[in-house]
């Protein structure tokens, strides 16, 4: 799989709401097309939810120039035999990978994996904020983990480093601690991975956002 949804989010995470009216440097060569998407959402702070299995063997086009995160994206996967299903149902907005074959209907749960991935999204962030290594502030980093049958995140990988080994595994810890009440969605793609950016609203390197949480 790949990246992420979402839903009452705090802003240090991704977030799609406002990016249609955004223009993006992309410069984005021809590669394998989970890295590639990997690269528009380290850009974009997009969400996406994909299987692995879709991605397997396919390689991106490249995309170099100024676009919308949309235009950014269909240019990506000119060629790859893909389309995203956009999902601007829940609090940010999402996309969903789909064959291009496929019927063109936005597949029913995009907008339930959205709103999922949101709760989930706010859970991870409260982790984060609860452990004081992994709190959110002026680390930028990618997670790709997965969501069990009892709403327990498990497998988490950090793809690439926060600067400094400690705090990267104070993340992952603190991202395996997570438990949601509910299972994920049926049929939601798996592995999610979300982005965690540096936020300009920092006390002594952690987020205010944190503090906020704080009794």
């Amino acid at each position: 799989m790949a990246a992420p949804l979402t839903q009452a989010a705090p802003d240090g995470f991704a977030s799609g709401r406002d990016a249609a009216s955004l223009r993006y440097d992309f410069d984005i060569p021809a590669l394998p097309l989970v890295q590639a998407l990997d690269r528009y959402a380290m850009l974009t702070n997009r969400p996406a939810l994909f299987s692995s299995d879709m991605v397997a063997g396919r390689i991106s086009s490249q995309v170099r120039g100024r676009y919308s995160p949309e235009a950014g994206l269909m240019l990506l996967l000119e060629g790859t035999g893909l389309r995203a299903d956009i999902s601007s149902t829940g609090p940010t907005d999402a996309f969903v990978l789909a064959p291009v074959d496929s019927h063109r209907a936005k597949p029913a749960g995009a907008s339930a994996f959205a709103s999922y991935v949101g709760l989930l999204q706010s859970y991870l962030w409260g982790a984060l904020c609860g452990d004081r290594l992994a709190r959110p502030g002026n680390y930028r980093v990618l997670l790709r983990f997965e969501v069990d049958r009892s709403g327990s995140v498990r497998r988490v990988r950090l793809l690439g480093s926060t600067g400094d080994m400690d705090r990267d595994r104070a993340v992952r810890v603190a991202a395996e601690r997570v438990s949601l009440s509910e299972p994920p969605p049926q049929g939601m793609p798996q592995p999610v991975t979300m982005l965690i950016l540096p936020d300009e609203s920092t006390s002594d390197g952690v987020s205010t956002r944190c503090a906020s949480r704080e009794p």
